[in-house]
């Protein structure tokens, strides 16, 4: 069977078609020069299951570059059994999550009267965040996948609840999503951008009925902060652009 293209190889071309140093490009990744160094010199060409992680997540490495790279089919099994404990994987877990975004603001939100003025994944061509992060001044970064008001003009973050990737039990898919939307609510009532608590909305969108449900006894148990008005949407994912 033949072998796939190094890691190192592979993650190297990805860096140089950006047009950036490797130590520009680990500032814009939050990761050190030495690990960019590291990982296209060749020492993490057989990574751990976390390290491969920290891979997808710097080189947003999608399921199809995965399949191209010379790695242990063993450990991309491992990486699916992981992954919903690590920050969302969003180019493995949602590899259409552009167009999902796109859809959602173009045939869903706008129609009902929604205005969006910031749509950092899709501006700056970055994954789907899903993580607690403090920027450099130690202030919390607010999770979001859009943001602008919605139509009686109240200040919106909206949130694409990231689906399971693999079965899970309802233990774990439950924890699996209430992480999410506390993690958002909590990024979001203690960021700077909130202001003085001020009254924002906060809507959580899926196209997973499970996840639906789910969101929708959370928010019926009134477990977010007053001052956010928590809604979860429902949309169609298949529809729109392809």
């Amino acid at each position: 069977m033949k072998k796939g293209t190094k890691i190192s190889e592979y993650c190297r071309k990805i860096r140089i078609s950006t047009g950036l140093s490797a130590n520009a490009f680990a500032k814009t990744k939050d990761v050190s020069h030495t690990y960019i160094t590291n990982v296209e010199s060749g020492k993490v060409d057989k990574p751990s299951v976390a390290k491969l992680i920290k891979l997808v997540n710097v080189y947003d490495l999608s399921k199809e570059d995965l399949h191209k790279l010379d790695i242990d089919p063993y450990f991309l099994g491992e990486l699916e059994n992981y992954s919903f404990f690590q920050k969302p994987i969003t180019s493995f877990l949602e590899n259409t999550f552009s167009r999902q975004l796109t859809n959602l603001i173009e045939l869903e939100l706008k129609p009902m009267g929604y205005r969006i003025t910031d749509t950092p994944g899709l501006e700056n061509k970055q994954s789907k965040r899903g993580i607690l992060k403090i920027d450099k001044k130690w202030d919390i970064v607010p999770l979001y996948d859009a943001r602008g008001f919605n139509p009686e003009g109240k200040e919106c973050y909206i949130y694409i609840l990231t689906s399971a990737i693999r079965q899970m039990i309802d233990s774990e898919y439950n924890l699996f999503i209430a992480k999410q939307m506390g993690d958002v609510e909590t990024s979001i009532k203690y960021s700077p951008k909130k202001g003085k608590k001020k009254d924002i909305e906060l809507l959580f969108a899926t196209s997973s009925s499970r996840a639906y449900k789910l969101a929708e006894q959370l928010i019926d148990n009134n477990i977010y902060d007053s001052s956010i008005e928590t809604k979860i949407l429902f949309y169609e994912n298949r529809r729109g652009k392809k």
